[in-house]
């Protein structure tokens, strides 16, 4: 491990990648490396490469050259393959997965590759479901994880096909290992950054690839000069990718760093077109440095980074409509042509933060004020008394409103629609559903769905009790400081047994305020 430090550390230094008081640093859990400030005591246990320090950039504590950031930009003037990568992206690989490609590429090359040094300094294994034994796996049957995860578990066959057509610059004849895709699909969910180029920079570095004429490394472009460009930086292009140096910090709630980006004038970091890394806090001598992922569920924090917390504020229910209701209805072809018409979904979004202004909310104050999108033809079908109380989004329910509707409702929107002039808008059907529905049909149908996906997760893992009779079990395990196998859970086991415990508390509290609402309706 020290030999990789050495060689990550020349590395850095000689291609301009500055620690500026900090160092890199394995973790006291012995999961991974990471960043923390500079403890003189203790260099010995560093990996110490720190830069001069000006008082002009004092709040800096690294800083990385975006030519030096693993993306589309820097991959297409790969010396050897960027012409074979630059026609890759013309065609069926998107950005993303050109990193991948990139990563198993420039890893079997081995210590021939310039980006060793940091490739070898990456994790090889990873606590995210994709990685679970089969029976860590089981551990989430019933969730959305369970299927999402199954999903995954696959080789993308333009993925296998282009890797093969590379096999000829790999140091052997090996063919693709799954274990490879899945470490690369792995490096990139869990460290890469959605980094905010200025356009100036891209147009220089490589100006066939920052067009924004539908080219996909291209995501977004802001009609405004980015902080820290120069007056003739225009806009903003969006690229994701790999930072050396800066992906080194961890995650938490309360962030201690930010990153930022610096134009071409280096007025913040000292180095033009950067990457920097700011103290947010003053550190004690040995603090981790961690930054913020955003503010994520523990759905998602499992399944791209291979961790939970616990009481996430951010924390939320994906809602999918079942697909045997699918399969079930004969006029479903005709139900999702109007939810196409009005860009509705078939799967829904429940932050925990919509239960606060519900019928079960804890403090009568807090009750929201909506406005009911939909007007009434014959001014009979006004809007409903419950509104304030509703928890569940508006698209949510016109959704269901539409999937719920019998036969002779879906004749009925289409007279209603007929009476119009002109061709019928969104607002016009979403009026014509909601006359001839109403309400009492969308919400015993999210009834029936709900009710279902709780009894999916209790017959998957057991009622929520038994998870926190299990995690009551691992704290005093630990407490104790005893390994019973009885009661210790794994890191993978936690993990699992809190994200679901979660789960099955939110769709318990959803699920009543369905209810709730149900009974306001029919009453």
């Amino acid at each position: 491990e020290e030999e990789r430090l050495e060689r990550f550390s020349r590395w850095s230094q000689e291609h301009g990648i500055q620690f500026r008081g900090c160092a890199i640093k394995r973790g006291s859990d012995a999961e991974g490396f990471g960043l923390y400030t500079q403890n003189d005591s203790a260099r010995g246990d560093f990996l110490s490469f720190c830069a001069p320090l000006s008082t002009d950039f004092a709040d800096v504590l690294v800083v990385t050259p975006l030519d030096l950031a693993l993306t589309p930009v820097t991959i297409v003037k790969d010396p050897v393959l960027g012409n074979v990568y630059r026609e890759m992206l013309g065609n069926e690989i998107d950005d993303r997965l050109l990193v991948m490609i990139f990563l198993i590429i420039e890893r079997a090359r081995g210590r021939a590759s310039f980006w060793a040094p940091y490739l070898e300094m990456l994790p090889s294994g990873f606590g995210t479901p994709l990685w679970f034994e089969d029976e860590e796996l089981m551990e989430l049957d019933g969730t959305t994880l369970f299927e999402a995860t199954k999903a995954q578990v696959f080789f993308p066959s333009t993925f296998v096909s282009t890797c093969m057509s590379l096999y000829l610059f790999r140091p052997d004849d090996r063919e693709l290992e799954f274990q490879e895709f899945l470490w690369a699909n792995c490096i990139f969910w869990t460290r890469a950054l959605n980094i905010p180029c200025p356009a100036s920079f891209v147009t220089s570095s490589s100006p066939e690839v920052a067009k924004d004429d539908g080219n996909r490394l291209v995501i977004y472009v802001l009609p405004h000069p980015f902080i820290s460009c120069s007056a003739k930086d225009v806009s903003t292009i969006w690229i994701e990718g790999l930072v050396p140096g800066i992906d080194f910090c961890n995650h938490t709630r309360r962030a201690s760093g930010l990153w930022e980006i610096d134009g071409s004038d280096g007025s913040t970091s000292g180095v033009p077109h950067s990457m920097y890394l700011i103290a947010d806090v003053v550190f004690p001598p040995g603090s981790e440095v961690l930054i913020n992922y955003g503010d994520k569920g523990n759905e998602e924090l499992l399944f791209l980074y291979g961790f939970v917390e616990e009481d996430n504020s951010n924390d939320y229910v994906m809602v999918h409509f079942p697909k045997m209701f699918l399969d079930e209805d004969n006029t479903m072809d005709f139900k999702l042509q109007l939810l196409r018409e009005l860009d509705l979904s078939l799967q829904w979004l429940l932050p925990s933060s919509l239960l606060a202004s519900g019928f079960l909310r804890k403090n009568p104050d807090d009750k929201a004020t909506r406005t009911h999108p939909g007007f009434s033809w014959s001014g009979h079908r006004k809007a409903p008394s419950y509104l304030d109380c509703l928890v569940f989004p508006e698209d949510m329910v016109l959704s269901l409103r539409v999937l719920s509707m019998p036969e002779t409702a879906l004749h009925g929107v289409a007279n209603l629609l007929e009476q119009i002039s002109h061709v019928p808008s969104k607002d016009d059907i979403q009026a014509a559903v909601w006359e001839v529905c109403g309400d009492a049909e969308a919400l015993t149908l999210l009834v029936t769905i709900l009710s279902a996906k709780m009894a999916d997760l209790v017959r998957g893992t057991g009622p929520e009790s038994r998870d926190e009779e299990l995690l009551e079990r691992d704290r005093r395990c630990k407490e104790q400081g005893t390994v019973d196998d009885t009661g210790f859970l794994s890191q993978n086991h936690r993990a699992c047994v809190i994200y679901r415990k979660s789960q099955k508390r939110l769709v318990s509290s959803f699920l009543q305020e369905a209810k709730l609402a149900l009974e306001a309706c029919l009453a």
